[in-house]
């Protein structure tokens, strides 16, 4: 249950949410609605990380999670409505420098491990030092649980800077392989694409988008 939800929606879910996870998937039936009512229903699995109230909380640090370098790509496209100029297929190169490319996982398992954790120790201990330097030393605080963070295995910065230059690269020249772009080489650096998503007449409509 945990690593199904950890695919979906947050990190770190909650025992009562993954609880809730696991009784849809044994009961077939979540929330008072009954899917097949039998055991391993994927229906009511499905619809208890979707729809489980922990699913749309971002009350704290721990909600939520990263979205994978080729999920943000995509995204991008499909959301700005990207279309190639001469309605040919998209095709990117081979985009191991962002950290993820289809069928090229490093193991069967995935890209990263289900149970990565960030090393943010030493984070605390630079501002740890700083402060002292500025003001007084204050009462210890406890130390924070330790959070899953599976994706940032493979959010580091060499990949984040060539996924954010390809971005760029999309905006200006569609998906195109020239100067750091993501697309697959055609011979020619000429415009490949565009964004035809239109902007909205107003600021207001533009953020409710």
């Amino acid at each position: 249950g945990k690593k199904l939800i950890q695919r979906f929606t947050s990190s770190n879910p909650s025992p009562a949410y993954i609880e809730a996870v696991v009784n849809a998937f044994k009961t077939g039936t979540f929330n008072g609605k009954r899917f097949s009512g039998k055991y391993g229903d994927l229906g009511a699995t499905v619809a208890a990380i979707l729809l489980h109230e922990d699913a749309r909380a971002q009350d704290s640090s721990s909600n939520g999670l990263l979205r994978e370098p080729m999920l943000k790509l995509i995204h991008v496209m499909r959301s700005m409505e990207y279309a190639e100029a001469t309605n040919d297929n998209v095709v990117f190169r081979r985009l191991e420098d962002i950290g993820q490319f289809p069928y090229h996982s490093p193991t069967v398992f995935n890209y990263y491990k289900a149970d990565f954790m960030p090393d943010t120790d030493s984070f605390r201990r630079q501002l740890n030092e700083s402060d002292k330097s500025e003001n007084p030393e204050p009462e210890p605080e406890p130390e924070p649980e330790p959070l899953t963070a599976p994706e940032f295995e493979i959010f580091t910065a060499p990949y984040a800077i060539t996924l954010l230059n390809g971005m760029n690269q999309l905006v200006e020249n569609g998906l195109s392989s020239c100067w750091g772009g993501l697309g697959q080489w055609i011979g020619n650096c000429d415009p490949r694409g565009r964004l035809e998503h239109k902007e909205a007449p107003t600021v207001g409509e533009t953020v409710e988008e």
